[in-house]
């Protein structure tokens, strides 16, 4: 039996998922604590919309969703694993990052309170699990998929970062669900790098394209994280495909979508 909490993009993912395999399952809203022997997937959060500019003006509800809740969970949970759903917009800087290197940015109030939230986790890392997921995208069209952002905003700033693929991140949670490997936190973005301009180039879009940093700052209210992931802890368990495979696979889906 496995508890969900979350309806945003990637608890619809999750659920989803859990439906087509006609898997046990409750899916409760973030908060609820109506659960019975199970395994707990935390895929509930703040992200804020339509991006993490609006943290900055919702604090508390960023604080309530990424900090204070993931801890309360625990507390209910008691000895039964939690999977969460998190981020690796906690680094800066293109390490690239492992899961013991120390978090580095908190130059966005998002990124602060997943910061903060991962701390306050560590203690019950004996049986649950940190799971890092970063800027994700898929084949379907929902605002928070990053692909469909790239194609709504009118300029873009070429930086590289590591990704997740919605998909296969799925896939990764729902096996860690069913087999329970070693607890702690892990890295889930696919394999590799990518830049702007290369997915800006694979999508066909004809953007303007900032200067540089400084002059992309001027339009946010917030900095963002810009990093890549050591993913070898994953693979060490579990495969997942390279980003560059994963977003041409997407990419590819969209456009058969509108030539049907």
């Amino acid at each position: 039996m496995i508890t969900l909490f979350g309806h945003g993009y990637i608890g619809t993912a999750i659920a989803r998922v859990l439906e087509q395999a006609g898997e046990r399952h409750q899916w409760l809203h973030h908060g609820q604590a109506q659960f019975r022997d199970t395994i707990i997937i935390n895929a509930a959060g703040f992200t804020g919309s339509p991006n993490v500019d609006a943290c900055e003006a919702q604090r508390w509800s960023c604080i309530e969703g990424n900090v204070l809740w993931p801890e309360d969970l625990e507390r209910i949970a008691g000895d039964r694993p939690v999977i969460h759903v998190s981020s690796g917009c906690i680094y800066n800087g293109f390490g690239p990052w492992s899961e013991e290197d120390a978090p580095n940015f908190q130059g966005s109030f998002y990124s602060l309170c997943k910061w903060m939230g991962e701390d306050r986790l560590r203690q019950y890392l004996i049986k649950s699990y940190v799971m890092r997921l970063r800027m994700p995208f898929g084949r379907e069209r929902q605002d928070k998929n990053l692909l469909v952002k790239l194609a709504h905003y009118p300029k873009l700033i070429d930086v590289r970062n590591s990704l997740t693929c919605i998909e296969d991140a799925v896939k990764a949670i729902m096996y860690f669900a069913r087999t329970l490997p070693p607890p702690g936190i892990y890295n889930v973005t696919n394999p590799g790098s990518v830049t702007t301009r290369e997915i800006a180039d694979w999508m066909g879009l004809k953007k303007q394209w900032f200067v540089d940093e400084a002059e992309f700052l001027k339009t946010v209210k917030a900095p963002r994280s810009n990093c890549t992931l050591d993913t070898s802890k994953l693979e060490a368990l579990y495969s997942m495909r390279k980003v560059s495979d994963a977003l041409k696979d997407c990419i590819g889906h969209w456009r058969q979508g509108q030539e049907a």
